[in-house]
């Protein structure tokens, strides 16, 4: 397995960008399964259903173990940008061999270029974004645009930012995307204190 992604990433950078969206996206989906397999034990729990309640935490377990495998895979796939020294360039061993350097300033974010809100984000990565004013505020991945877009809107109001925990529109249908508490949550990040949010967002909601 190793092998083959060493295979994608280095030849076929742009498919190693696809497939860790993709994987990421099958992750979401996992963890919103974890959480109906959490509800189905605390019921169990509830009945005093032991048999259901092992059947479900034996169920948790082997998607707790897949879970860590796409995490390995979409971390072996990421590409560090930052850690990249020379782009153009070629070493001189491959040029021997005839190989070349994959050229992941393709697939570097353009700074150059704004984008909106009702654009594609895939495959984008975010480098600042601007709010009310002009100034870019610097972010490196989406959930710290996320949270930065939070702690902004919360300075600006926030009684009425506090309100998103009870409005139907700003939550999803089975889990808060806003809320005190931290039940059903994937990732919880806190807010000022006062709330917490759900980072565990693709970059196209």
């Amino acid at each position: 397995m190793k092998k083959l992604l060493s295979i994608i990433k280095n030849e076929f950078p742009d498919k190693a960008i696809e497939i860790s969206d993709r994987l990421k996206l099958l992750k979401e989906i996992i963890n919103t399964t974890m959480a109906g397999i959490n509800e189905k034990i605390n019921e169990a729990f509830n009945e005093r259903d032991f048999t259901a309640m092992e059947k479900y935490s034996e169920f948790a377990k082997l998607t707790y173990e897949y879970e860590n495998k796409l995490n390995k895979i979409i971390d072996f796939l990421d590409i560090d940008y930052d850690e990249i020294e020379t782009v153009n360039e070629v070493d001189d061993t491959d040029k021997v061999k005839g190989k070349s350097t994959p050229n992941y300033e393709d697939y570097r974010v353009d700074s150059n270029i704004e984008h909106n809100l009702y654009e594609d984000f895939t495959h984008i990565r975010p480098y600042g974004f601007k709010f009310l004013s002009d100034k870019i505020i610097p972010v490196k991945t989406w959930q710290e645009m996320f949270t930065k877009t939070c702690e902004i809107l919360m300075d600006i109001d926030e009684q009425k930012f506090l309100k998103f925990e009870n409005a139907p529109k700003m939550n999803g249908k089975k889990r808060k995307y806003f809320s005190k508490e931290i039940i059903n949550m994937i990732n919880p990040i806190k807010i000022r204190g006062k709330i917490y949010i759900e980072a565990n967002m693709s970059s196209t909601i």
